[in-house]
């Protein structure tokens, strides 16, 4: 009995035993097999460019400290930071009464000077005049009698002197005679001294003497023009004006108090155009120039991207500098790019057009090179493929790789060559 019951219960655990391995079976048949997901981006065609990124801050293309040429009260400010200004366009007035008032003073003394140059014109023509020629003529005259009367007296001596020889006279009468001929001589010669004499202090007294107070009167009044002149420019200074079409930066300034030319009283900035000065290195310098076309990303705007113009290139490194002086011009008309931002500027050093393009992520690598995961029928393929230039986000495939064929750009790290896989998001096969 115990024998028959034994048996009976070894037959119901295998019998058990087949159904529940029968119903593991069934199950395993109703199961799909498990895929892993995989996301796939056909490759492309497009530009890419290597680039070289460094880093600088912002600064207008120009930057103008207004200081007045003048100190004074300011009497009155038109404009505050923000302002737009354009060239020549009045900042600020200084009070100018007081210059006002020296001019007043300086045209009364101008007509004084010119009174005395009146008087001096008149006191040379007058020194030049009818008076001083009637005087030259009368001691010409009295020369040339003195003349006449020392030849007849010279004559009639030496025609007595012949007859004394002769005995005809007496010694006692060409004494006589030969007195009046040197008194005749003595006269001629004071007379033509005289002449000399009268020539020239009119020339070298009078005449010389009226110039030089006419010259004196007209310096003088030249010089009160000039200080005019002076008084009149400081008057248009007192009108400070924009050196620069731009915008007001900063203000030092307020009506009421002292202007000073220790202190810009603003400061204006031209911001249609910014430019980065930054640096690049040895071996990138080569392959830059001036003219040469640069991306610049702000990060202030959400790494916006701008098209700026390589402007400056220095042939040295100068000064405590680790690398060579580089100065980026972007255009900013919309005043988007504000100087003090901080951007980054990528120097194109290689392009290439109509290019293969991969997302950098897809590409692979192995101890032989690089490779790819390709999907077709839902199977994975590996690729071999040379790689070219390297941008932020793509590779150039400059073979193993046609454009337009399906690579796998997520889940490429969890699956194998041959592998059946389960395609998601992006393109569909």
């Amino acid at each position: 009995m115990r024998i028959f019951k034994n048996l009976r219960y070894i037959v119901m655990a295998v019998g058990v035993g087949v159904l529940l391995t029968s119903c593991m079976q069934a199950q395993q048949e109703q199961s799909p097999i498990q895929l892993t997901p995989v996301e796939v981006e056909r490759a492309s065609v497009g530009d890419i460019a290597r680039t070289y990124i460094v880093a600088g801050s912002i600064a207008p293309i120009r930057e103008v400290a207004v200081i007045p040429k003048m100190v004074g009260k300011v009497e009155e400010v038109t404009k505050n930071i923000g302002s737009q200004v354009e060239k020549d366009e009045v900042l600020f007035s200084i009070e100018t009464d007081a210059l006002y008032r020296q001019i007043e003073q300086i045209d009364a003394q101008i007509q004084q000077s010119r009174a005395s140059e009146e008087l001096a014109n008149l006191n040379l023509a007058r020194t030049q005049g009818s008076s001083m020629q009637q005087q030259m003529m009368q001691a010409e005259q009295g020369v040339e009698q003195a003349k006449i009367s020392y030849t007849n007296a010279k004559e009639d001596y030496e025609k007595n002197v012949i007859l004394y020889e002769a005995g005809a006279i007496s010694k006692q009468m060409i004494d006589g005679i030969k007195t009046q001929y040197e008194l005749a001589q003595i006269q001629y010669k004071s007379a033509k001294e005289n002449d000399d004499l009268l020539k020239q202090s009119i020339a070298q007294e009078s005449v010389q003497t009226a110039k030089v107070q006419l010259s004196q009167a007209q310096a003088g009044t030249e010089a009160m023009q000039a200080q005019r002149r002076v008084l009149m420019q400081q008057i248009e200074d007192a009108k400070v004006k924009a050196p620069i079409s731009g915008i007001i930066a900063d203000k030092n300034i307020q009506a009421g108090q002292m202007a000073s030319q220790q202190l810009p009283a603003f400061t204006i900035v031209d911001m249609d155009t910014v430019v980065i000065q930054t640096h690049v290195t040895e071996g990138v310098i080569h392959q830059i120039s001036r003219g040469q076309k640069a991306l610049v990303s702000v990060s202030a705007l959400g790494d916006q991207a701008f098209e700026g113009v390589i402007d400056e290139v220095s042939p040295a490194i100068t000064g405590q500098s680790t690398g060579y002086s580089v100065k980026v011009r972007i255009d900013n008309a919309a005043h988007k790019i504000k100087p003090g931002m901080f951007a980054e500027v990528n120097f194109i050093i290689e392009s290439k057009s109509k290019a293969v393009l991969v997302p950098i992520d897809s590409v692979m690598r192995s101890n032989l090179g690089r490779y790819v995961y390709l999907v077709e029928d839902h199977r994975v393929v590996r690729r071999e493929v040379k790689t070219g230039i390297k941008d932020r986000m793509h590779y150039e495939i400059t073979s193993g790789l046609e454009a337009g064929e399906p690579i796998i750009i997520k889940g490429q790290h969890f699956v194998v060559d041959g592998e059946r896989v389960r395609l998601v998001g992006g393109e569909r096969q």
